[in-house]
């Protein structure tokens, strides 16, 4: 859209340009018109005394009608309108010119001064004209005591006898007006056509691609380029298309992840229950506690992503306190004491009293902790785990770092996916769902919070929770 301003621009100086020069053409013809008119070359001056003589011989005794046909030879052979005076006051002008009204009188001086009007054609002129020609009027009868008559010729410029000249003036310089609007505006509209339709491409292309969505096909990228605004809602409809992408993704490797936990469990439940059934397997109470395993594993994993879809649907529901840090990680710690033990590991904990409160769901909370000392647990083999935590007045960050096998660099956001394992020895036969660390942060950021993983060195993985304290 911003070209059409320079083109607005552009265009209506052309169009001034031309028309300056077309009307300073027709106006140089005019000029050159009536310049012509104004001078008489030497056999206009000739036809003029030789009128001049018969009209002066037949002054004494013709009749006016016969004058002024005498007048109107007058002015076609010279190509105007003239007026022939008689002394001062009797005048006979050409047909034209006898249309009009006039008012008129020869001063001392012999030169025409007067008003020429005509409101059918809109003429209006102030004339002061010297004569072309004067001549004395030839007496009927010698009388010594009366002056000579003298007859007087006067050619009238066309501007104000024949007004032709100025209508084709007018007429040239409204033509020009006229087509070289037409032109400017013929021009502009196919300049703005252009730009609108170049313009609106790429909306038509965007209203495409949503369409081809609520349709229900997968939806494609569009590659847009156009003013900004065009530009950034292109930018927004692809992250769109990407975030929709990615979710679709997601979703068919949670259905595939789900199915494949869900396997292994029912699997053994079906096998051993057939063989219960055909009489290899007693039902005795090593049978009967494994198939209560495989059943409490398959209850965990169902709480599990109840979990997950009630932290996504943002439905937790969590019954907020001011909670101490200390107490939060001695609860945590207390309900896995046994199996911390029997894990041979050596757990360190350095979180103080003084610490301010943070406002939590402690139950919620309570989860978390215990998911992610659970997983470090699970990894550590006999080595150690720590548990830090620390306060900048407004932020607690607490550290649960253990000395495992780790995970690698680029790992260390994907652990927090659904059902992800960093390679083949971490599977279900090593315990847990796979959602743990999953859980825990959907929890975690329904509070505000942030959790993120990180390397211990020398070895290890350490899981970083913040959390705001709460206000006064």
């Amino acid at each position: 859209m911003l070209v059409i301003a320079p083109t607005l621009i552009i265009t209506a100086f052309l169009l001034a340009f031309f028309l300056r020069q077309e009307t300073v053409s027709q106006f140089v013809v005019y000029l050159s018109s009536q310049e012509q008119l104004e001078r008489f070359d030497p056999q206009d001056r000739v036809l003029l005394r030789i009128y001049g003589e018969r009209i002066a011989h037949v002054f004494p005794f013709a009749e006016r009608e016969g004058l002024n046909r005498i007048v109107d030879n007058i002015a076609q052979a010279v190509g105007r309108e003239v007026i022939v005076a008689r002394n001062e006051d009797r005048f006979y002008a050409s047909s034209r010119l006898r249309r009009m009204e006039l008012d008129l009188r020869v001063n001392e001086s012999g030169t025409l001064v007067g008003h020429i009007s005509d409101e059918r054609l809109g003429v209006e002129v102030d004339l002061e004209l010297p004569p072309v020609v004067t001549h004395e009027i030839t007496p009927f009868s010698v009388d010594e005591s009366r002056p000579s008559d003298v007859a007087r010729i006067y050619g009238i410029p066309r501007f104000a006898g024949d007004p032709d000249s100025e209508r084709r003036f007018v007429s040239h310089t409204t033509e020009m007006i006229v087509l070289l609007t037409a032109a400017a505006a013929a021009v502009m509209l196919i300049l703005i056509s252009a730009v609108v339709a170049q313009s609106l491409s790429p909306i038509h292309r965007l209203t495409a691609a949503s369409n081809a969505v609520r349709r229900g096909q997968t939806p494609q990228p569009v590659d847009v380029r156009g003013t900004s605004e065009v530009e950034d809602l292109a930018n927004a409809f692809n992250e769109m298309v990407r975030s929709v992408r990615n979710a679709e993704a997601s979703r068919m490797r949670l259905l595939a992840d789900i199915s494949h936990e869900l396997r292994g469990p029912l699997s053994n439940l079906r096998s051993q229950i057939e063989a219960m059934q055909d009489g290899l397997l007693h039902s005795d109470a090593t049978t009967l506690g494994s198939l209560h395993e495989e059943t409490m594993l398959l209850a965990r994993l169902v709480d599990d992503l109840h979990e997950l879809t009630l932290a996504d649907a943002e439905s937790l529901g969590l019954e907020m306190q001011s909670v101490a840090p200390a107490s939060l990680v001695e609860g945590a710690v207390k309900s896995l004491r046994a199996e911390i033990v029997a894990a041979g590991i050596d757990l360190r904990v350095d979180v103080s009293e003084a610490l301010p409160p943070v406002r939590v769901d402690a139950q919620r909370m309570g989860q978390v902790l215990r998911n992610v000392l659970q997983n470090s647990i699970r990894y550590s083999g006999a080595g150690s785990i720590s548990i830090r935590a620390s306060s900048d007045g407004s932020h607690l960050l607490l550290e649960i770092a253990d000395t495992g096998v780790g995970v690698e660099p680029h790992e260390h956001e994907l652990i927090f996916d659904r059902f992800y394992r960093c390679d083949p020895s971490r599977t279900r036969a090593s315990g847990g769902s796979g959602l743990g660390l999953s859980i825990a942060r959907a929890i975690v950021l329904a509070h505000g919070g942030t959790i993120s993983a990180s390397s211990n060195e020398p070895s290890g993985l350490a899981i970083s929770i913040g959390l705001p304290v709460a206000g006064e």
